[in-house]
């Protein structure tokens, strides 16, 4: 469901295109002094916002599309640590081998070994225990990270030596590369995905220059027609309204 705020731009571009039909209408009879209220600075400008709005619409689309797969990648990548997990055990590595693993897996999922030490007690003598799960190890890059420490703990055992083709140290490793793929593609598409966004507002918005500014001065010069010579002008224009959207959206 696209935010109200993308659908507010769409409309405010469509207004403006509505009012530029109804300059159109009336022919002579709209002669502004200024360049840039004139037809064809007009159809400019709204050409302009339309396509910075649709190449603003790809851009997010497209970091939408990317925070996905990293998301369901990850996803992946957390679920074959464990079986890596169960596939070292029953390789027969040592107890040693066999914590190290733990820890890795443990640290790749984002889990204390054990619960931390409860709140002090409040005012009222309850305990509130804080979160087992540690945030910071959930982000993208510090799993990946995490990943290559799973792997490095797998390479080092000489008796692992899985038949899963999906298990094996190189396929782990091509698994590790695409994570960190997406941990670099994702900031890229947001960086886009914000640069574009600052255009499509410029364009529309930005003082005096923007498409709304631009669209609002059209139609303080068609009030200052004469309503005797141009009685259809007041009716034209007073239909057109320019929402206002809050900047950064």
């Amino acid at each position: 469901m696209p935010r109200s705020s993308d659908t507010g731009h769409a409309k405010n571009i469509a207004t403006a295109g509505h009012l530029i039909e109804d300059c159109r209408k009336l022919a002579t009879g709209y002669r502004p002094s200024n360049e840039a209220l004139k037809i064809a600075a007009l159809e400019l400008l709204y050409n302009n916002a339309l396509t910075a709005h649709q190449v603003a619409d790809r851009s997010v689309a497209a970091f939408l599309q990317a925070t996905q797969l990293r998301r369901e990648d990850f996803r992946l990548a957390e679920a074959l640590s464990t079986r890596v997990v169960k596939a070292f055990s029953a390789s027969g590595a040592s107890p040693q081998a066999m914590e190290q693993i733990r820890a890795a897996h443990r640290r790749l999922k984002g889990w204390r070994k054990s619960p931390v030490d409860e709140a002090p007690p409040a005012a009222t003598g309850k305990t509130e225990p804080h979160a087992s799960r540690s945030v910071s190890q959930r982000s993208y890059d510090m799993m990946a990270t995490n990943f290559e420490r799973l792997i490095d703990v797998c390479r080092q055992e000489a008796s692992y030596k899985p038949e899963e083709t999906d298990l094996t140290i190189a396929a782990l490793q091509a698994t590790l590369q695409r994570l960190n793929a997406h941990n670099m593609a994702v900031p890229s598409a947001e960086s886009e995905k914000m640069t574009k966004i600052r255009n499509r507002n410029d364009v529309l918005y930005k003082a005096e220059t923007g498409l709304v500014d631009t669209g609002n001065r059209v139609k303080a010069y068609a009030q200052s027609l004469d309503p005797k010579k141009h009685p259809e002008a007041r009716a034209l224009f007073g239909r057109h309204r320019f929402g206002k959207i809050k900047q950064g959206k």
